[in-house]
């Protein structure tokens, strides 16, 4: 008997690689392709639970972080934020879980060297906003009568 629905995530994997690669295999991005493999991934991840099957959840939070990067990259939409790194540093984590075979999974490996490469585009020396000097407004208390 199956006692949870981490068998259906992945089958959305495969699809969300998919997607991806047809996202990037054509003569000029897709926009829609990719917002498939996003999605199937996510769908994917609703299957898991913590500690269910590490290698797999290790292998989507990569994959959604590689495909939220590529996505900043190709459709140059504003900063990047650190969504991608949230999600390389969970498939780090979910790799330090014992699998069946006593050994750490490449994804987690991969995802150590993946949020190194971005934390480099995420934080960019010399850009940090100046600090405001004074009091906060939400301090402030009025009397009221």
């Amino acid at each position: 008997a199956w006692t949870s629905y981490a068998h259906k995530a992945y089958p959305y994997l495969l699809v969300g690689n998919h997607h991806l690669l047809l996202a990037l295999a054509g003569e000029s991005y897709q926009a829609a392709e990719m917002r498939c493999a996003l999605r199937a991934y996510l769908r994917a991840l609703s299957f898991l639970r913590v500690g269910n099957n590490p290698d797999l959840e290790a292998a989507l939070h990569n994959n959604l972080g590689v495909a939220l990067v590529v996505r900043y990259v190709m459709e140059e939409r504003g900063r990047l934020k650190k969504f991608p790194i949230k999600h390389f540093a969970l498939a780090k984590r979910s790799g330090r879980a014992p699998n069946h075979f006593g050994n750490t999974p490449q994804a987690s490996l991969e995802a150590g060297r993946n949020a190194y490469l971005v934390r480099g585009m995420v934080k960019k020396p010399g850009l940090r906003k100046a600090k405001k000097k004074g009091k906060h407004k939400k301090g402030k208390r009025r009397n009221r009568q």
